[in-house]
């Protein structure tokens, strides 16, 4: 449990933010396909990423990998560890990961005859997985449900004999992390063919150069709303984010306008600054291409008593926890009304006013609750449970707040 009582609601600081795990993970599965040595700079030090390597490092002389939480890299090593030219494995994970949905991936990848089993229930972890099939090359797969099962088929896709044609059906979810696999792809010497709905990947070889990660705005998000909820003329200025990013939630730039929030590049970052007060009552959202930073935004809302109706959530439900559910929860102890108008939207009534909580806020094993309800600090004091699960993306979170705001 840590508790948290604003001591400075006006601050100016620097930092060096955590490393793109995002960008991380796509890097380790690129060096671990590639025949020649690849060079990353600043690696992420988030646990799912550590995990990730430690996996890709030690697969050969393992039959069983236990990724805990991670599920990123538990998507990214079935397709992996499917497409191997020999071995067998069991891949498994936490209890919340059994709970966590993989059979899109699993179906997609025995349309091109791969040897995946159930060891549990049907559609969901652990899987029994046996390398050295006869792989065909063209499958089709759900587009709307997560793109980290489109980013893993095409991070092995070059390497397989006879390449990968993937058919994406139904309307296309966080597309910008799509691009940033076929970004890092290329930039790897590797070409991807888009046409519409279908993505084409000749046998190729990746190629050897070294890569500086960049700073990760997911973790980004936070500040935002940090400075979102704090005085007239705070500011943090964000080291390591590019001033182009491949990450989609560097949308963060446009949507916290809204919110008095200014963003500009310099000195290698981006500075925050709050410049205003005149706010919008109400606006909408579709964070279907970054759903990611949705509890950043609704915290962010609830501070400042602003309505928001937010769309593209869909995906919310099979992360670390049912975030949707989870944000109305924990909302409610602070007298706030998250309205769940369906599966992909919602929405939060102008004017509500933020309470001190009298109990704890529960994290569900979610990083990304903890560090969004921590950015609520700034308007009351609050408890949080498990602060640790920071480290699954953004282990030096604390630190960081407490030299830049003094909770």
């Amino acid at each position: 449990m840590i508790q948290l009582s604003c001591k400075n609601r006006k601050f100016n600081g620097v930092i060096e933010l955590t490393r793109s795990k995002s960008e991380s993970n796509r890097a380790l599965m690129i060096q671990a396909l590639c025949k020649d040595v690849i060079d990353i700079e600043y690696l992420a030090s988030a646990d799912d990423t550590q995990l990730l390597a430690n996996a890709l490092t030690d697969y050969t002389s393992q039959d069983i990998i236990n990724v805990g939480h991670a599920g990123t890299s538990f998507r990214f090593l079935t397709a992996f560890l499917a497409t191997r030219k020999e071995g067998a494995w069991l891949l498994t994970g936490s209890q919340r990961m059994k709970e966590r949905p993989i059979g899109i991936l699993v179906d997609a990848l025995r349309q091109i005859g791969a040897n995946i089993q159930y060891e549990e229930k049907e559609g969901f972890p652990p899987l029994r997985i046996s390398g050295g099939n006869d792989l065909s090359n063209s499958l089709k797969i759900d587009g709307g449900v997560s793109s980290q099962y489109i980013s893993a088929l095409l991070l092995v896709a070059p390497t397989l004999p006879k390449g990968l044609e993937i058919e994406l059906v139904g309307k296309i979810t966080s597309r910008p992390y799509l691009e940033m696999t076929i970004s890092m792809m290329a930039y790897f010497g590797v070409s991807v063919n888009w046409v519409d709905q279908v993505l084409r990947i000749e046998p190729q070889l990746y190629h050897s150069q070294s890569i500086e990660i960049e700073a990760d705005w997911s973790a980004a998000s936070y500040w935002y709303g940090f400075v979102a909820l704090a005085d007239l003329g705070s500011s943090i200025h964000l080291k390591g984010l590019n001033e182009q990013s491949l990450q989609g939630d560097a949308i963060l730039k446009e949507i916290y306008t809204s919110f008095g929030v200014q963003s500009t590049f310099q000195d290698g970052g981006w500075l925050l600054e709050k410049v205003t007060n005149d706010l919008v009552s109400t606006f909408t959202l579709d964070l279907n291409m970054a759903p990611d930073i949705a509890q950043t935004i609704l915290c962010t809302c609830a501070g400042l008593g602003m309505g928001v109706s937010i769309t593209g959530l869909h995906t919310l439900k099979i992360k670390e926890t049912d975030r949707v559910v989870a944000m109305q929860n924990e909302l409610s102890k602070f007298g706030i009304e998250l309205k769940i108008v369906s599966d992909d939207e919602v929405k939060m009534t102008v004017g509500q006013i933020l309470n001190s909580p009298v109990t704890s806020i529960a994290t569900y094993q979610d990083h990304r609750m903890a560090m969004a309800f921590a950015t609520l600090a700034m308007k009351t004091d609050l408890k949080i449970e498990n602060p640790e699960v920071v480290s699954k993306s953004y282990p030096q979170f604390w630190e960081d707040v407490k030299s830049i705001i003094g909770f």
